[in-house]
């Protein structure tokens, strides 16, 4: 990061980032070899390891789970807290953001119990309620990818 006295390297702060936006971006490699990057609802889930968990939800079948699913490694970005801010004089304008990026070993989920988990954890996260009535029957036709973070950056400017 070449604006290290932006940097954040306290987990605790990196989370709280996280945890406020409602969106993340997952970076994966076509079939062309060019970046896909996909916007997608998430779960969040810390694991006690240094870094934690994404769960991403969707079709069980499309482009995002195909690629998931040959490749090992992805990326993500994730940022909130948006605000311009007017200069005095051209070129002097800036822009305050709170953001996240980073990698980690890509997987499509296919046990059920982790289905379900992942699944409650994305509940929780999107709606702030638990719920455990999610039919069996449905999980055959959703599509959950994991991310595992193996390394991350936050930057804020503000």
């Amino acid at each position: 990061m070449r604006r290290r006295d932006r940097e954040e390297t306290r987990a605790e702060e990196i989370v709280k980032v996280i945890r406020d936006c409602d969106c993340c971006r997952l970076g994966l490699v076509d079939t062309d070899g060019l970046a896909y990057i996909v916007p997608l609802n998430f779960a969040f889930v810390e694991t006690g390891e240094p870094y934690g968990t994404f769960y991403f939800h969707g079709a069980g079948e499309g482009r995002k789970i195909e690629l998931a699913a040959v490749q090992k490694r992805a990326s993500f970005e994730l940022d909130t807290a948006h605000e311009a801010v007017a200069g005095e004089k051209a070129c002097a304008h800036s822009f305050n953001f709170r953001s996240v990026m980073g990698k980690g070993d890509v997987t499509v989920v296919t046990d059920e119990t982790e289905k379900m988990t992942a699944l409650q954890a994305l509940m929780l996260d999107n709606t702030g309620r638990e719920t455990r009535d999610i039919p069996t029957a449905a999980l055959a036709g959703i599509g959950i990818i994991k991310l595992a973070i193996t390394e991350w950056s936050c930057k804020i400017h503000k």
